[in-house]
C-alpha cells in the first residue's frame, strides 16, 4: 500500500491510497500433473529447457509471448511417442517477463518466466 499527496499550483494538497499487487513467478514452471511437462530455470538466461516424463502422444504448440501481447518465438514438437527433452534458444529476446503459452490437441496452459 502507498500514500500518495499531489500538490496542485496553488499548493493545495489532496492525499489518496493506492494498492500494488505484484505477481511474481515460481523457480520452476511445473505443471507435471496435469501434463507430465515442465520448463526451467526460471530466471532464465539464453535457454529455457523444456521437459516431459511420459510421452505426449500428440502435437505440442509451445509460444512465447512478450509483455505487449506479441508472439516472439514458437516452438512446434510433432507428435512423439517418447518422453521430450529440449532446450529453446530464447537468446533474441528482450529481458523482462514473458508468457509461455503450451497447446496440445487436448489442453492449454499459460505461465510466465523472467528473461534476463
Amino acid at each position: 500500500m502507498y500514500f500518495v499527496d499531489v500538490l496542485n499550483e496553488f499548493e493545495c494538497k489532496n492525499s489518496d491510497t493506492v494498492y500494488v499487487t505484484v505477481n511474481l513467478p515460481i523457480k520452476i514452471i511445473d505443471f507435471k500433473d496435469t501434463f507430465g511437462m515442465m520448463f526451467y530455470p526460471n530466471p532464465a538466461g539464453d535457454y529455457l529447457s523444456f521437459r516431459t516424463d511420459k510421452p505426449v502422444g500428440e502435437k505440442i504448440i509451445i509460444r512465447i509471448i512478450n509483455s505487449i501481447g506479441k508472439v516472439s518465438h514458437i516452438e512446434i514438437i510433432e507428435n512423439t511417442n517418447s518422453s521430450i527433452e529440449k532446450e529453446i534458444d530464447i537468446s533474441k529476446l528482450k529481458s523482462g517477463v514473458h508468457l509461455i503459452q503450451v497447446n496440445t490437441e487436448k489442453s492449454a496452459a499459460s505461465f510466465s518466466f523472467i528473461k534476463q
